[in-house]
């Protein structure tokens, strides 16, 4: 297995173990799954730290980070100014997909994408390919980064708010008819419903993490 499949199984796994405490992460037991020695996994995991997705704890070993409201919700904001001046620098050109943008006109009768299973995930890859339209591939580096930091959080704002869901599926609609205008002002309205939102999601990810068997 190459040291890129070990870190994407890696990460995978430490992305699942997200929530609002922190969780050590077992190193032999993950190097077993993966069918590796715990020397890669190791490596993998100092990545991950560099990345600021685990942290680690001298002579403790590697934890999850704790989804809290001050990190994540700074996160989002990060996000949403990057996403924000990515569709106003497409806006100003005038281009988005190679397509010219005439007033709207064209989004209107474009076709209109069938909604995605996961739209967290979607979004995801929407936000990244947006912001590398602009040519600014340290913006898309740190918003695959921020991605990866609240995907826990934004999967289960979609599964615990219709709302959340919903706005994330004007956002991709709106994107996916090529109307850039439109696209940017439904992902402001998602981040502004994020902001509003992130308390209780938080509150409700503590209570049922408290309610699991130990």
């Amino acid at each position: 297995m190459s040291s890129n499949s070990i870190y994407d199984g890696v990460k995978s796994h430490v992305l699942s173990l997200a929530s609002p405490a922190e969780t050590r992460i077992l190193v032999e037991p993950l190097a077993t799954k993966l069918f590796v020695s715990t020397t890669p996994v190791r490596e993998a995991l100092i990545r991950l730290a560099a990345e600021r997705i685990v942290k680690e704890v001298p002579k403790a070993g590697f934890y999850t980070r704790a989804l809290t409201e001050v990190e994540t919700g700074g996160l989002y904001e990060m996000q949403a100014l990057i996403v924000d001046w990515s569709l106003n620098s497409l806006v100003s050109a005038k281009d988005v997909a190679g397509m010219t943008l005439q007033d709207g006109a064209r989004g209107k009768g474009a076709h209109q994408p069938s909604a995605p299973e996961d739209p967290g995930a979607a979004i995801e890859e929407v936000m990244v390919r947006v912001v590398r339209k602009t040519g600014n591939e340290d913006a898309a580096h740190i918003t695959a980064n921020i991605n990866d930091r609240t995907r826990m959080a934004r999967k289960k704002d979609a599964e615990f708010f219709p709302a959340a869901r919903e706005a994330m599926m004007r956002a991709l609609q709106a994107h996916g008819a090529g109307e850039t205008v439109s696209a940017r002002d439904e992902f402001a309205a998602y981040f502004s419903g994020v902001r509003l939102r992130l308390p209780e999601l938080l509150r409700m990810l503590r209570s049922s993490v408290h309610k699991s068997p130990a």
